[in-house]
């Protein structure tokens, strides 16, 4: 860390791969502080939205919600709308609008937005919502446009603090560039910069930037750039820096590329992290830096930043990870106990995954009819659902379990313990990245190891597992993190239900309870997550019974139910009631059920090993 200020960055070669930024992600209504209680409902904002004799005055504090659904604050009843079709929100003086995924989408003078991204709505712009169009109309004409200089001077600070209210240390660094394209920097790496498609960070068509102009590296929350030989060179804080020389950044610094203007702004993260809290204070620091918010707010997860999170031989930093846990929480405060699938596509169901990351990125490598599964998930045609068990490296790291317990139970320095801790949060960091990028289409079912606070003791006898890492995260990153945890394990859902079939960590025991299920009660979890059912008598009349009534009790009457949890001893599945309850538990290869579109789950067509 201190070398980085003197420009040493001995770790990150120039020659090093680079890789891609992630675009910030917007995950529809959960991006939208709400306001105060005691504010009066509808403050007036000036803007309307109009068409013939009707208008509708936009409040100016806060978030307005457009569709179909009675109660909306803008109920519209043709039928081409869908029942929650977007929301509106005043910022910057100016009207932004987000489509929730709406079946028959939103557009702007005649332009399809992107569902679960923000837009700016110009004056006296024409709005679609399906069929149903209206316009703009401001107090005072087009409002002027917050300008990146006006951000640095104005707005910089105010979405810095207000990031760190919600997220307090460092969760990552924001880049807005002056063309429009924020990005936001966690992964340690290089970054490549300019006007090539085949740049990690792609930022406009300004031509004074060259195609390969720059690299921008992260090391240890310490960043710097460094000009790759650019055409017509770069600039530091108004200062030109040498080629292929790399210059430290001090924090708010500005890169000039050609006529592109970069800003700098770091983000913090919490002790403390209400479920919105980080997207509260990433959407306030994009509407402080300004730039276009349609071109600014993408997502941009990319198969790489997961292969360097795969592939991690260190543990991340304490705010990275509370950064995921926050981003997580907010998808997942958005859900219940029992969570359904998007219909019309395909599902990817994984075993246990049991601290593998190779198992994770088999999965999103894996093709389903020439298409990678992570080029599906960005497209929203396939789900992924995994049935638990992130943590704990469970019987392949029973060695490295019980010189842990040896090594603190004599009090020193675990290099087991460390190794666990880096496969297991590096797992469960790959699952929450991907929960808040794809909230929809991914989803982790909560099992028995999923459990932080738990008393879990299988190859460590003494201690026991759960106790083991209880002692080294409060040790090593905080009573905070680890409440933070276990609060995002808590909003893990028990069930999922897709055509045809409904998923769990382990098969149902005892009499569920389907409200219990939905509200994530601790017995409904225990009886989803920790079950023996190998010795199920099938012909027993009275288990029959109870298995049908618990596929009732979950809204799954008729489905197949799909589990992980107890190991398959033979082949790649066990099958129970005349096929109804499938498991597919193999420890060690990577066994996944991939159900198709219409729910016609052949288990032995569909459930196949990705192979070691």
């Amino acid at each position: 860390m201190a070398n980085s200020i003197n420009g040493n960055f001995s770790a990150l070669q120039p020659n090093q791969p680079a890789r891609t930024g992630t675009r910030i992600s917007q995950s529809k209504a959960v991006q939208i502080p709400e306001p105060p209680g005691d504010v009066a409902a509808n403050l007036p904002s000036g803007f309307a939205l109009v068409a013939g004799d009707f208008r509708f005055e936009i409040p100016g504090n806060r978030p307005v919600t457009v569709g179909r659904l009675p109660g909306s604050d803008l109920e519209l009843g043709d039928p081409s709308v869908s029942r929650a079709h977007a929301k509106m929100r005043i910022e910057d003086g100016r009207v932004l609008i987000c489509d929730l995924g709406s079946s028959n989408g939103t557009t702007i003078n005649g332009y399809k937005m992107e569902p679960n991204k923000w837009y700016g709505i110009p004056d006296g712009a024409r709005v679609n919502f399906a069929d149903f169009e209206v316009k703009l109309r401001s107090p005072q004409g087009t409002p002027p446009p917050l300008t990146t200089s006006a951000a640095a001077n104005q707005g910089i600070t105010t979405a810095s603090q207000c990031a760190h209210a919600a997220v307090g240390g460092i969760a990552g660094y924001l880049l807005q560039s002056s063309a429009g394209p924020q990005f936001l920097l966690q992964q340690d790496g290089q970054y490549a910069l300019g006007r090539g498609p085949e740049n990690g960070l792609k930022l406009s068509e300004d031509l004074k930037m060259s195609r390969q102009h720059g690299r921008v590296a992260l090391n240890q929350g310490q960043l710097a750039y460094m000009d790759t030989g650019s055409t017509n060179g770069s600039l530091v804080n108004g200062r030109r820096v040498e080629p292929n020389k790399w210059v430290p950044l001090p924090p708010n610094s500005k890169i000039t590329m050609g006529d592109t203007v970069i800003q700098l702004s770091g983000l913090s993260a919490p002790p403390s992290l209400p479920n919105q809290a980080l997207a509260a204070g990433l959407g306030a620091a994009a509407g402080a830096v300004g730039g276009p918010i349609g071109a600014a707010l993408q997502t941009g997860l990319q198969l790489s930043d997961l292969n360097a999170l795969a592939n991690k031989t260190e543990l991340e930093t304490k705010g990275s990870y509370m950064a995921s846990i926050s981003r997580a929480q907010a998808a997942l405060s958005q859900e219940s106990g029992i969570v359904d699938l998007p219909k019309g596509v395909p599902t990817l169901v994984l075993s246990d995954i049991h601290a593998r990351r190779d198992f994770i990125m088999k999965a999103l490598e894996h093709e389903v009819d020439g298409v990678k599964v992570f080029d599906l998930l960005k497209q929203g045609k396939i789900n992924l659902v995994c049935v638990g068990d992130g943590m704990h490296a469970e019987g392949r790291a029973a060695e490295r379990w019980q010189q842990a317990e040896r090594d603190m139970l004599t009090g020193k320095q675990s290099a087991a313990m460390h190794q666990e801790m880096i496969e297991g949060f590096g797992t469960m960091k790959m699952v929450m990245d991907l929960k808040s990028e794809f909230p929809e289409n991914f989803h982790f079912c909560r099992g028995n190891h999923d459990e932080i606070k738990g008393n879990f003791a299988k190859y460590a006898r003494t201690l026991g597992e759960a106790s083991m890492v209880q002692s080294w995260v409060e040790k090593n990153m905080g009573q905070d993190f680890l409440d933070q945890y276990a609060k995002f394990e808590e909003h893990l859902p028990l069930v999922v239900r897709g055509e045809g079939f409904v998923a769990s960590h382990a098969a149902p025991g005892g009499k569920l309870d389907g409200q219990a299920v939905q509200a994530r009660d601790h017995k409904a979890f225990m009886q989803l997550a920790w079950t023996e059912n190998r010795d199920w008598n099938d012909q027993d009349a009275s288990v029959q019974q109870r298995f049908q009534q618990n596929l009732q009790a979950v809204g799954a009457e008729g489905k197949s139910w799909l589990v992980g949890h107890r190991p398959v001893e033979d082949g790649n599945y066990r099958s129970q009631f005349n096929g109804q309850l499938v498991q597919i538990n193999a420890p060690n290869d990577f066994v996944v059920a991939l159900v198709p579109a219409d729910g016609k789950f052949v288990p032995d067509r569909d459930v196949i090993s990705l192979g070691r």
